[in-house]
């Protein structure tokens, strides 16, 4: 994480090299390194910038698929109630058509108690790990996502 706060410092600084170059070239001298400077800015937009917001727009929609998945895991708790009730009402002995016994008997028990531990296996699962991503690396984030969309509009608006 701390690699792509590195890599945006280090494009902070080349917009501001970038723009003295762009006021260089716009008062008429357009020299081989002035030239090579615009393609240096050009490739990391397309390459370092294009990749970070990708990277951090996947990392979003992992998040939101993730808390979403969370909202639902009392969901499962519901269908295991249902299949108790359909197997007798009481859990620890259910019974499954004329035979309290058998294939069928053991695969709905099987069923039941995964069905109640849904809800604490997507807690475990889905719960986001703060030590990751906390609240100082999203605002980290925020800020580089910031300078890099910054940056986007400068070389996009000087050279698109």
């Amino acid at each position: 994480m701390l690699k792509g706060v590195f890599i945006c410092f280090l494009m902070i600084q080349l917009v501001f090299l970038t723009e003295g170059k762009i006021k260089e070239m716009k008062q008429g001298s357009c020299t081989e390194t002035c030239l090579q400077d615009i393609y240096d800015s050009v490739t990391f937009n397309r390459d370092k910038v294009g990749n970070f917001l990708r990277q951090k727009a996947r990392l979003e929609n992992f998040l939101k698929v993730q808390s979403k998945k969370l909202d639902k895991k009392d969901d499962y708790a519901v269908f295991a109630d249902e299949l108790a009730a359909g197997l007798g009402g009481n859990s620890t002995s259910f019974i499954c058509g004329v035979k309290n016994q058998g294939t069928q008997l053991n695969n709905a028990t099987e069923t039941y108690k995964f069905l109640q531990s849904c809800s604490s296996s997507i807690v475990a699962s889905c719960t986001k790990d703060t030590t990751m991503i906390s609240p100082e690396i999203e605002a980290e984030l925020a800020a580089c996502e910031t300078k890099m969309l910054e940056f986007q509009a400068k070389v996009e608006g000087k050279y698109g």
